[in-house]
C-alpha cells in the first residue's frame, strides 16, 4: 500500500492491474507490495517459500506434495486458497509458459536473487488479463538496473538432522539509461535443498500411532494404523473355488466348453437361491505362522490373517531438489523517446522425491517355485483340508454337455490360484526425478509517440518436464521370472540372500518414464493517451490486444509405451495446442481531487482443442468487464475503495483434452462398494479387507468456461504519520466451475456415482480389479469471501527505527456446491481452508544493524475422521473401535533475523532462525489429499523444526 523506494514514488509507474501509468500507487484495487528488502527480511529461501509466508497465500502446492502425491514437481501460489490454476503469475507484468495445461505456474523457476519487488493483487483481474486471473495476480518485478556486482551465499542448518538447504547467488549488471543509454543486468542463482527422512521426525516416523484422544471420555490409548500389505515378509494368500453345478451358461467368462481363468470373492446363487460357485480363501502371513510367540515382523502390525507393512517409516518426507536459473536482461535507446528490451531467463530444476519400496501387488505364485513351495507346506499346518484338489494356477474347463448327475451335484472342486503380497525393500526405495527446464525469451520496446504511452512485446517461453524412475521400480516380466527361479519373498529382509539380490537386480527398473513439454508464443501491446481534464486531473484511456498459443505435449518413453513395469499399464501419448486473442480498453477517470474511478472491459475468442491436428472441441468466447474507485473521504486520513467485476477461466487443455489414462492409484483405502449380488463384487479382489483402487483420468470435450463474479470494499486509513492501517472486504463466486470427483465422494456414493467405477486389468495376475474414472465435469459453483488486513507503524526512536506490522487473512466463508465447505475442517475435496493466516512482525533499525522478530499464527481444524481401536492396559489390542475425530490445534511459530552490514555497505551479514521454539506438526491422521506422510499433514506444517540460517552477501 506504500512505495518502496522514495524516488520510484514521484515516477509514472504501471501498477499489478492496470494498463495505465500512475504516480500514486494507493489505486482503487487492494494491491500488496514487497520489495527486495521486504522479501529477505521474511527470511525466505526462494519464491516458493516466499509465497508460504504471505497470509494472503493458502493451498498452494509444495515440494512435500511430490512425495507420493499429486504435485507432479511443482510449486506453485495460490490466493485465498481459490485454486492455484486461479491465481495468473507474472512476470515483469507478462505471462510465462505454465508446468500445466491450466495455466498454473511452477514459481521455482523464479530467482529470488533477480527479483526488485513482488506485487499481489488479491482481486480479480479478468477484465484486463483474461482467463487465469479469477482469484488475482501475482506480478515478480525483476531487476532492471545494477552497477555493481553482488555475491552471495546462504546455508540453512535445522537443528536435527535433514532438511538442509544452501543457496548462491551473483548478480551483476553495467550501463546506464540515462547516461550511456543502455543497461546490462545478468544474475545466477544455485539453490539446493536436502531431502528429510521420515525416521529422522518423531512425528512422521511411522504410520503405527498410539494416542490418547482424552476428549472421549475414556482413559484408554487407541491405535490408529495407515499400513500396506504389501508386506515384507510378504503376505499370502490362497484361493479355492467351488463349483457347485453348472445351471448357468456364463461362470464369470468362462462358458461350458471354454477354458479360462476362473475368479470370484462371493458366492453366486442361482435363480432359485441354490450356490452354484464360490470361493474361499485362506490368507496367512508365513513369517507370523511360523513364529513363536505369532507375531508379525519388526515394523509389520497384523490386520485380519495378514501383516501390514508400516511403509511410512521408509519414505522421506520431504524432497531433494536442486535449481539452476540464469538471467540476462538488456535495455537500450532507440529514439529519445523509445527504448527498446530485451530478457533470458533459462532455469533448471530437479526434484528427487523417494517413498516406500515397490508393492508387488497379488503376483500368482507358479506351482514349484520356492515361494509357492515355502507357503502351500505352511498352508498344510494351518488346514490341511484345504488342498486337497488341483494344484495352484490350473486352469478350469467347464463341460461342453451337462448331464443329469451335473445338473444334480455339481461335479468339480479347483484350487484358483496362489498369490504373495510382497514390499520389495531389496530393490530400494521407489525414487521419482522430476527434471524441469525452463525458458523465457522476450524481445520489446516501449516508450511515447506524441502523447502515447505505448508497450509491445513478443515472448516465447516453454517448460520441458521429464519424470524419470533411477531405482526402485519393478519389471514385471523380470520380477515374475525371478520369483519362479527361487528368490522367496515371504523370508524377512535379514535372511533375503545375495542369491536373491541377484535375482530381484535385472528386475529394477531405472529410466526415463515421461516427458511433457509446454510451450507458450505471446504477443502483446498496449498504449494509453490522456483524452481530457477533468476536476482531479487528466482522464487517461488505454487500449490493448494479446495473442497467445499453447501447447501441451506428453510423450511415454519406450518402456512406459511397452508396459515394462509391475502393475503399471503404459500410458497414450498425445499432444494438444490451442490460441486465443483478447483486446481490452480501460478509462482512468479523476472525477474530483477526491474521488476516482477506473473502467475496464474486455473481449477473449478461445479456439477450439486440437489434438494430433484434429480439433476435438468448439471454440469459445467471452466478454468480462471491471469498474473500481477510490474516494478520499478525509484528505490524507481515510480513504475507501471498492470494485466490483465479473472474470472467467477458459478449460485447460487437459480437462478437455485428455484421453483415459491411469492416474495412480486412491491416496485412501476403501471397501468394496458393492456387495452380492452385483457382479462388480468381483472387481474387489485387493480389498483384504480393504485397499486401494486404481485412478482413470479422463478429458471431457463439453466442459463450458468456468465464470466468476466478485467484489472487493476497503478502506485505507492513515489517522497519524506512520501508521497505516489497511482493510480490504472481498467475495469470489465462480460458477461452472470445473473438477473431478474425490475418491471419497464416489465411494462414498456408489450408486450416485455408479458410472465412476470400472476395472483396471492387472497384467501380471489377468484379473480385473476396481477401478474409478476420475472425468472432468462442469460440477456446480463455489463462493469464497474474507478480508485482508494490515496494519503498520513506523516509530522513530533516538536509537533508531522501530515498525511493526500485523498482517492477516481472515476467511468468512467458503462453499461449494460439490464439496460442501472446508472452512476450518478436513473436507470432502481432501483440503482445508484456513480461518485465520496472521503475520506479525517488530522490525528495529539503528546503525549497521537490522533486527526482525515475527510471529506466524495458523488457526486450527477439524480434522478427518478415522476408525482407531482401544487398546488395553497392557498395550494389546481390544477389539472395539472409534470413530475418531481430531481437533487440530491453532499452530504459532516465531522467527527472528539479524542483519549487519559494514565496509561502506559492501558486506552484509544475516543470521536467522525460523521456528524458535521448535513446534512440531500437529498430529493429523488424514490419509488422503497429499502424500504418502502420515502423522502429519506436509501441505500446511514445515516438516523441518528449527533451522538456523546464515547468509553473507559482498558487493563490489
Amino acid at each position: 500500500e506504500e512505495p518502496m523506494e522514495a524516488e520510484e514514488a514521484i515516477e509514472e509507474v504501471i501498477s499489478i492491474g492496470s494498463a495505465i501509468k500512475r504516480k500514486d500507487l494507493s489505486s482503487s484495487m487492494p494491491v500488496q507490495q514487497f520489495s527486495a528488502k521486504d522479501i529477505a527480511e521474511t527470511g525466505a529461501l526462494n519464491a516458493a517459500e516466499l509465497m508460504q509466508k504471505l497470509p494472503a497465500m493458502q493451498g498452494f502446492t509444495t515440494g512435500a506434495d511430490s512425495v507420493g502425491g499429486s504435485g507432479g514437481g511443482l510449486v506453485t501460489a495460490d490466493i485465498h486458497g481459490i485454486g492455484e490454476s486461479y491465481t495468473l503469475v507474472l512476470v515483469n507484468g507478462r505471462r510465462i509458459a505454465p508446468s500445466a495445461s491450466d495455466g498454473t505456474i511452477d514459481i521455482s523457476h523464479i530467482s529470488t536473487s533477480m527479483i526488485k519487488s513482488v506485487e499481489v493483487l488479491t482481486d480479480g483481474a479478468s477484465a484486463l488479463y483474461g482467463s487465469d486471473a479469477i482469484a488475482g495476480v501475482v506480478n515478480f518485478i525483476l531487476k532492471d538496473e545494477i552497477d555493481k556486482v553482488t555475491v552471495s551465499a546462504r546455508f540453512d542448518m535445522p537443528t536435527e538432522s535433514g532438511g538442509e538447504a544452501s543457496r548462491f547467488d551473483i548478480t551483476g549488471g553495467f550501463g546506464n539509461r540515462k547516461e550511456q543509454g543502455f543497461s546490462v543486468v545478468a544474475s545466477f542463482s544455485h539453490v539446493e535443498e536436502k531431502q528429510l527422512a521420515s525416521v529422522d521426525r518423531d512425528f512422521a516416523k511411522s504410520g503405527f500411532i498410539t494416542f490418547n484422544p482424552s476428549s472421549d471420555g475414556d482413559d484408554r490409548d487407541v491405535f490408529f494404523f495407515n499400513g500396506s500389505p504389501n508386506a515384507i515378509p510378504g503376505n499370502a494368500t490362497i484361493d479355492k473355488l467351488i463349483v457347485k453345478q453348472f445351471k448357468i451358461n456364463d461362470v464369470n467368462g468362462v462358458a461350458p466348453g471354454e477354458t479360462g481363468y476362473i475368479n470370484t470373492t462371493e458366492s453366486r446363487l442361482d435363480s432359485a437361491g441354490n450356490t452354484i460357485m464360490t470361493t474361499t480363501y485362506l490368507d496367512f502371513n508365513p513369517y507370523k505362522e511360523l513364529s513363536a510367540d505369532d507375531k508379525c515382523a519388526d515394523a509389520n502390525t497384523p490386520n485380519g490373517d495378514w501383516c501390514y507393512f508400516d511403509y511410512t517409516s521408509t519414505i522421506e518426507i520431504l524432497p531433494e531438489t536442486t535449481t539452476d536459473t540464469a538471467y540476462l536482461g538488456v535495455e537500450f535507446d532507440i529514439t529519445d523517446n523509445i527504448s527498446g528490451f530485451s530478457e533470458l531467463t533459462l532455469s533448471s530444476r530437479t526434484l528427487t522425491s523417494r517413498i516406500a519400496p515397490y508393492p508387488s501387488g497379488a503376483v500368482p505364485l507358479t506351482v514349484g517355485s520356492a515361494s509357492y513351495d515355502y507357503i502351500k507346506d505352511i498352508a498344510n499346518g494351518i488346514d490341511p483340508s484345504f488342498l486337497t484338489s488341483v494344484e495352484a494356477g490350473d486352469s478350469y474347463t467347464a463341460p461342453a454337455t451337462l448331464t443329469a448327475a451335473d445338473e444334480a451335484n455339481g461335479v468339480a472342486s479347483a484350487e484358483a490360484g496362489a498369490y504373495g503380497v510382497w514390499r520389495a525393500l531389496p530393490a530400494g526405495n521407489r525414487t521419482d526425478e522430476w527434471k524441469s527446464d525452463a525458458i523465457n525469451f522476450v524481445i520489446g520496446a516501449e516508450g511515447m509517440v506524441d502523447n502515447i504511452d505505448f508497450n509491445a512485446s513478443l515472448s516465447h517461453s516453454m517448460v520441458s518436464q521429464d519424470e524419470s524412475y533411477p531405482t526402485g521400480w519393478l519389471k514385471q516380466a523380470e520380477f515374475l521370472a525371478a520369483i519362479n527361479a527361487g528368490m522367496n519373498i515371504f523370508k524377512p529382509i535379514e535372511d533375503f540372500s545375495a542369491a536373491d539380490q541377484a535375482l530381484l537386480d535385472p528386475a529394477i527398473f531405472s529410466g526415463l518414464w515421461k516427458e511433457v513439454d509446454t510451450t507458450q508464443t505471446a504477443v502483446q501491446a498496449n498504449a494509453s493517451m490522456p483524452v481530457m481534464d477533468l476536476s482531479g486531473g487528466e482522464a487517461v484511456v488505454a487500449a490493448g490486444f494479446d495473442f497467445r498459443k499453447n501447447t501441451y505435449e506428453d510423450t511415454p518413453s519406450a518402456g512406459n509405451l511397452s508396459g515394462e513395469l509391475l502393475f503399471l499399464s503404459a500410458d497414450d501419448p498425445f499432444d494438444l495446442e490451442r490460441s486465443q486473442f483478447g483486446v481490452f480498453s480501460e478509462a482512468y477517470l479523476p472525477v474530483t481531487d477526491a474521488a476516482e474511478v477506473t473502467a475496464s472491459v474486455r473481449f477473449d475468442s478461445i479456439g477450439g482443442v486440437t489434438s494430433a491436428g484434429q480439433k476435438v472441441s468448439d471454440s469459445l468466447s467471452d466478454v468480462t468487464y471491471k469498474l473500481s474507485g477510490k474516494f478520499d473521504l478525509v484528505e490524507d486520513v481515510v480513504a475507501l475503495r471498492g470494485a466490483i467485476g465479473t472474470g472467467f477461466k477458459a478449460p485447460s487443455l487437459l480437462s478437455i483434452g485428455i484421453p483415459t489414462r491411469e492416474f495412480g492409484v486412491t491416496s485412501g483405502t476403501f471397501e468394496c462398494p458393492f456387495t452380492a449380488p452385483d457382479p462388480r463384487v468381483s472387481w474387489c479382489v485387493q480389498q483384504t479387507p480393504e485397499g486401494q483402487a486404481q485412478v482413470y483420468q479422463k478429458g471431457n470435450v463439453d466442459l463450458k468456461p468456468e465464470q466468476s463474479t466478485q467484489w472487493t470494499f476497503g478502506a485505507v486509513i492513515t489517522p497519524t504519520d506512520g501508521l497505516t492501517i489497511v482493510a480490504d472486504i472481498w467475495n469470489i463466486k465462480i460458477t461452472d466451475q470445473i473438477d473431478t470427483l474425490t475418491e471419497n465422494q464416489i465411494f462414498g456414493d456408489p450408486v450416485k456415482y455408479t458410472d465412476s467405477f470400472t476395472t483396471w486389468n492387472n497384467s501380471a495376475t489377468g484379473i480385473d480389479e476396481l477401478a474409478i474414472i476420475q472425468s472432468f465435469i462442469n460440477v456446480g459453483e463455489a463462493e469464497t469471501r474474507g478480508i485482508d488486513y494490515r496494519i503498520e507503524q513506523v516509530v522513530d526512536l533516538d536509537l533508531g527505527t522501530a515498525t511493526f506490522t500485523l498482517q492477516g487473512t481472515r476467511i468468512l466463508e467458503q462453499d461449494s456446491s460439490l464439496y460442501g465447505s472446508s472452512l476450518g475442517k478436513f473436507g470432502s475435496d481432501d483440503a482445508v481452508v484456513f480461518e485465520d493466516l496472521v503475520r506479525i512482525a517488530a522490525k528495529f533499525e539503528h546503525g549497521s544493524f537490522t533486527h526482525v522478530a515475527s510471529m506466524n499464527y495458523q488457526s486450527g481444524y477439524t480434522d478427518q475422521t478415522q476408525e482407531v481401536e482401544y487398546l488395553d492396559v497392557n498395550g494389546e489390542f481390544t477389539g472395539e473401535y472409534l470413530d475418531y475425530t481430531g481437533e487440530i490445534p491453532s499452530h504459532t511459530t516465531f522467527d527472528y533475523q539479524g542483519q549487519f552490514v559494514t565496509l561502506e555497505d559492501q558486506l552484509k551479514l544475516t543470521l536467522g532462525i525460523d521456528n524458535i521454539t521448535d513446534k512440531e506438526p500437529p498430529l493429523s491422521l488424514r490419509v488422503s489429499g497429499a502424500g504418502h506422510q502420515v502423522g502429519f499433514d506436509p501441505r500446511y506444517y514445515d516438516a523441518r523444526g528449527r533451522t538456523v540460517y546464515f547468509g553473507a552477501e559482498f558487493s563490489f
